[in-house]
Parts: C-alpha cells; structure tokens; sequence
C-alpha cells in the first residue's frame, strides 16, 4: 500500500485478513464470472457492508463494497477490494 502512495496511485485494502478470507471464500462459491481480462479469468461478488476502503496518495478515503477474485492460468488467485467489477 504505502509503495503505490508514494507512487502517486490509490491502493485498495481490506479491513484485515477475516475480511479477505471471507470475501475469498464467498466470491468462490457463489461469485459472478465477469470475464477474463488481462489474462486473468475475474470473480467478483457485491456486498452489503464494506470490505475494505480505497485510500488515495492525498490520504482521502473511500469504503468499498466489491471483491473481486483474479486466477491466473496456474490456478493461483488474487483477492481484491473494488469499487466495481473490472473492465478491459
């Protein structure tokens, strides 16, 4: 997180690791296909509270709501907070 502060990017961050479990697990079983993009097959799944929140460089924040679960062709995954599903 702190790396793509100082590079000037927002960084997206889960509330803490049960949190990330728990959206793994639950856009796992019963997430969306939404595509592959990047070369990644992406999962996603709406939530009702937030899972996490979108800090920018100037230290502003926002809650997020969206987890999003990326697979690379080696079946290993990636859990994100989003504002939204990926797009091309």
């Amino acid at each position: 997180m702190q790396r793509l502060l100082r590079r000037g990017r927002a960084a997206h961050v889960f509330h803490d690791e049960a949190t990330m479990d728990r959206v793994a697990q639950a856009v796992i079983a019963s997430g969306e296909f939404t595509g592959i993009i990047r070369e990644y097959e992406r999962y996603g799944l709406l939530f009702s509270e937030s899972i996490g929140y979108r800090i920018d460089p100037d230290g502003s924040t926002i809650p997020l709501f969206y987890g999003e679960v990326k697979i690379d062709a080696e079946n290993r995954y990636h859990v994100i907070p989003r504002t939204g599903r990926s797009e091309g």
